[in-house]
């Protein structure tokens, strides 16, 4: 029994020691700046920090999004749960020409710079997911790594 309170008690230590998470208080002004300007209606809203990067997590109209900023307070890369409908027909059209086997779980609008994509996960059963990223046009873009 005290072998595994001792282990229960590492255990809990060592997640708590790998988060990231910080609080609003500790997000440099700049960035705490750009974000309520760009997202003055945000709700729910946490911070992680990992090397230079700040990431926020939040609920803007009852959709989950996220966004990392740079130290000066850039908007590096942004995303958002999107509903498959509202994705591009011709992301729908290599789906189902490509993909009849595998259903669509998540689906995410994702910026970086003036470029749009879509990351979606698909699920089979019996088969690995897949986890893809789209440009606009319905073309697979490998160059870009899916965010998790």
């Amino acid at each position: 029994m005290k072998n595994f309170v001792l282990l229960s008690c590492l255990l809990s230590i060592s997640f708590m020691a790998c988060s990231n998470d910080i609080p609003t208080k500790d997000v440099p002004s700049v960035i705490l700046n750009t974000f309520k300007s760009q997202f003055p209606k945000a709700l729910d809203i946490e911070w992680e920090k990992e090397n230079n990067i700040y990431e926020v997590e939040f609920e803007l109209e009852n959709t989950d999004h996220t966004a990392r900023y740079n130290t000066d307070g850039k908007l590096i890369i942004f995303k958002k749960d999107i509903h498959t409908s509202e994705l591009p027909q011709a992301i729908k059209s290599v789906l189902s020409a490509n993909f009849k086997d595998y259903v669509v779980d998540e689906t995410e609008l994702v910026k970086k710079g003036n470029a749009t994509y879509y990351q979606l996960e698909l699920e089979s059963r019996g088969k690995r997911d897949k986890k893809l990223v789209f440009s606009e046009d319905g073309k697979e873009n490998r160059s870009i790594k899916y965010w998790k």
